[in-house]
């Protein structure tokens, strides 16, 4: 699961998408029988609705997809019914790729090697929170990733545009217009209203100075709750007089407070006007 709750697939690779039935106190519980519908972002069906699930008891419900359906960049909509009741809405993010696979990031930094310590299942999970950070820092993805967003100027909100694959007015009829390869703009719109956009974004593969660094800001993501000092800390003085000055998170130019991994951050952060 991403931070945000999203499940997140790697785009042509089978997949499974679940969903968690619970009791009023939020605590895993037994749905009963559970169905499925899945739709894509432009509103096409993937799965159709009422599909049977797999999973009883208090597990997960799932359905699993194919490699064909998972081929492109999307993100879809699960919809879970239970005795003809929709009890809940999930989203599934297709994507381009990771930064990198786990097994590169325990040979890149070696604390991290111990699975019994430092479970596969906590490590994506800390590296999904890496790459959100890099690309909120940035400002820009550096794996192809999808969106849906609405625009009222014709301009999109993100960088390195790769593909639109559509463009729908209010009521999801498709929208004429104009767009230069690579740029953030459509032009020529058959219309003057709020459009609802769906793109392709973000660079083929992570460039090589960030995957130097991006291992590191994982054991960061990982360690940073069990470290010895409070991280509000902004010095640090040993039993033998030696002072220590730490950079600073969100202060001045500081972002993760590590400066080799700052100074990357800040080479590849597109500079938008208004922000530092």
């Amino acid at each position: 699961m991403r931070a945000d709750g999203r499940q997140r697939i790697v785009a042509g690779a089978p997949a499974t998408l679940t969903w968690q039935g619970i009791d009023s106190n939020g605590e895993p519980a037994d749905p009963g029988t559970v169905t499925v519908g899945v739709v894509r972002a432009d509103g096409t069906v993937l799965v159709a609705p009422l599909t049977a699930t797999s999973g009883s008891g208090t597990n997960p419900r799932a359905v699993a997809l194919t490699v064909a359906q998972t081929a492109n960049l999307d993100v879809l909509t699960a919809t879970w019914t239970v005795s003809g009741t929709v009890v809940a809405t999930t989203q599934h993010e297709i994507v381009g790729g990771v930064y990198m696979t786990t097994a590169a990031i325990r040979a890149a930094e070696p604390s991290l090697a111990d699975e019994a310590k430092h479970p596969t299942a906590a490590l994506i999970a800390a590296r999904d929170r890496s790459e959100r950070a890099w690309e909120a820092e940035c400002r820009r993805a550096f794996v192809p990733r999808f969106k849906v967003t609405t625009v009222r100027s014709g301009v999109l909100p993100d960088y390195d545009i790769r593909a639109i694959r559509f463009v729908q007015d209010a009521d999801g009829g498709t929208i004429a217009y104009t767009h230069d390869a690579g740029s953030r703009v459509l032009t020529d719109l058959s219309t003057s209203d709020p459009v609802t956009v769906g793109y392709e974004y973000g660079w083929d593969a992570p460039p090589s100075d960030l995957l130097e660094k991006f291992a590191r800001t994982v054991r960061h993501s990982l360690n940073a709750a069990s470290s010895p000092l409070d991280g509000r800390v902004m010095s640090y003085t040993s039993p033998t007089g030696e002072t220590q000055r730490f950079p600073t998170p969100g202060l001045g130019p500081w972002i993760y407070g590590i400066p080799d991994v700052d100074q990357v951050i800040i080479r590849h952060r597109v500079n938008v006007p208004g922000f530092a």
